[in-house]
């Protein structure tokens, strides 16, 4: 079947083995034609199932960065062979397989705003069967690059460059924050992350730059687990305390009956008020270096002015030694 708008060839092939050849004649709009021809050959396939893998240079591009997708097919048995196949939108690429491996180039035009699904097809080989494989690559106005950390001695700090790239579309600030989100369950004194300048100016197609600073000896929070008495009237409790030590002391026989009543008042007090105990969250400061762990930081970015464009989210993880 000829797609009489794309000119791309489909169907089912009805035997293995088979060689077919094809003409293909085209004609513009003033009468002119020109004519091809080309061989389809039908190969006979195994039956083994083969991996195809599919990762991109870069999950998260602009509109400017056209990502690179590697292919590593594999296999139980001998590496595999063949042909690998990529639809670029109006047209097909095809790479030979070299020790298991092939790639391509996304054109940058057939990538829209969003997610974009893209897939590769495996031609299989004599032992290996058919199949696809597939990848996710997000196209946003604006992209945030962090590099990884080296380790933190415990109470210095370290620093980072995040890189902000604008696509072609952007001009504008973006305002970049860094949040921790994950730290050790132990830890008691966290590190700080800074970044300066926190809003970087970008022109259309430029990259800018922040750096990012991770402190592990800034004073910090840390929160201590208390305990205390609950009651709405504290004096109730305070009075049941002490009509209890009357009662106890000695040489007090003779006034049993005034305590007794008065006890008795006390305990009807505390139990309209209310009188226990309980453990509340206190938060305090804390001088000392951050405990050593590994941290997980989250860096993203947001237009100035207009909230709803955003960069992607990255992630910075930090150990401290």
């Amino acid at each position: 079947r000829l797609s009489s708008s794309t000119g791309a060839v489909s169907g089912t092939p009805s035997a293995a083995g088979a060689s077919m050849l094809y003409t293909i004649t085209v004609m513009d709009q003033n009468g002119a034609t020109a004519t091809g021809s080309f061989t389809l050959a039908v190969n006979q396939t195994g039956s083994s199932a083969a991996k195809i893998t599919v990762t991109p240079s870069s999950a998260t591009v602009t509109d400017q960065q056209p990502p690179t997708l590697a292919v590593t097919v594999s296999g139980s048995g001998v590496t595999p062979t063949g042909v690998l196949t990529f639809s670029t939108g109006p047209a097909f690429v095809q790479q030979p397989l070299a020790g298991g491996k092939a790639s391509f180039t996304v054109p940058s035009t057939m990538l829209t705003g969003g997610a974009n699904a893209l897939t590769v097809y495996y031609s299989g080989d004599a032992t290996y069967s058919a199949g696809s494989g597939q990848t996710t690559v997000v196209e946003y106005p604006v992209v945030l690059t962090v590099p990884s950390m080296p380790t933190i001695a415990h109470g210095s700090s370290g620093s980072v460059t995040a890189t902000v790239s604008a696509g072609s579309g952007y001009a504008s600030t973006i305002n970049l924050t860094c949040i921790l989100t994950s730290a050790p369950q132990s830890a008691q004194v966290v590190p700080t992350c800074s970044v300066s300048p926190t809003g970087v100016a970008l022109t259309k197609g430029a990259t800018g730059s922040a750096t990012l600073t991770v402190n592990a000896s800034t004073p910090s929070l840390f929160t201590q687990a208390k305990p205390h008495i609950t009651s709405r009237w504290p004096l109730a409790c305070a009075s049941l305390l002490g009509t209890l030590g009357l009662l106890l002391a000695p040489g007090k026989r003779r006034r049993l009956p005034a305590l007794l009543m008065l006890l008795a008042m006390t305990l009807g007090l505390t139990a309209v008020t209310g009188c226990g105990t309980g453990v509340y969250t206190q938060y305090l400061p804390a001088t000392g270096a951050a405990t050593p762990g590994s941290y997980t930081f989250t860096v993203s970015g947001v237009d100035s002015k207009t909230p709803t464009i955003t960069t992607n989210v990255a992630t910075l993880t930090v150990t401290i030694q």
